[in-house]
């Protein structure tokens, strides 16, 4: 349930923006921003799929599934917030990983020390972001 909500969520987040750039001109330094983001969102139409299959997945399996998809999914996002303009990609990366974190706390059951072990590994990418600059240059890029 966790993933494919974080997956229809996600995936609206990705169309809605990619039908915007039809309609502007698109800037080609997000290309690497929405590569981050359709990244994120089909790790979680995958771990939705798998966890979802025919087969049963023993709870040992399940956990890792979890910690898996939990991590890559916020790492992910906060590599497309890292990419995006500053000073809104690093927002929108918290936004993205809380939302995350916050929707596997409610639905996934698990004991509190897990959920807050998971929550903690996953922000501290999206902390990191790019220095702003004023004017474009070679060294505007560099972190």
């Amino acid at each position: 349930m966790f993933a494919k909500v974080t997956f229809l969520i996600s995936s609206m987040f990705l169309v809605v923006p990619t039908i915007a750039d039809f309609l502007a001109k698109p800037e080609l330094d997000h290309l690497v921003a929405r590569v981050s983001h359709v990244t994120g969102t089909v790790l979680a139409l995958a771990v939705w799929r798998v966890a979802r299959g025919e087969k049963l997945l023993s709870p040992l399996v399940l956990q890792r599934l979890d910690a898996v998809g939990t991590l890559g999914i916020c790492w992910a996002f906060a590599a497309m917030g890292h990419h995006s303009v500053p000073p809104y990609g690093v927002f929108t990366a918290l936004l993205a990983v809380t939302h995350v974190s916050i929707s596997r706390a409610m639905i996934v059951p698990s004991i509190p020390n897990r959920t807050v072990w998971l929550a903690a590994s996953s922000l501290p990418p999206s902390s990191y972001r790019r220095r702003s600059c004023r004017f474009r240059s070679s060294s505007c890029n560099q972190a």
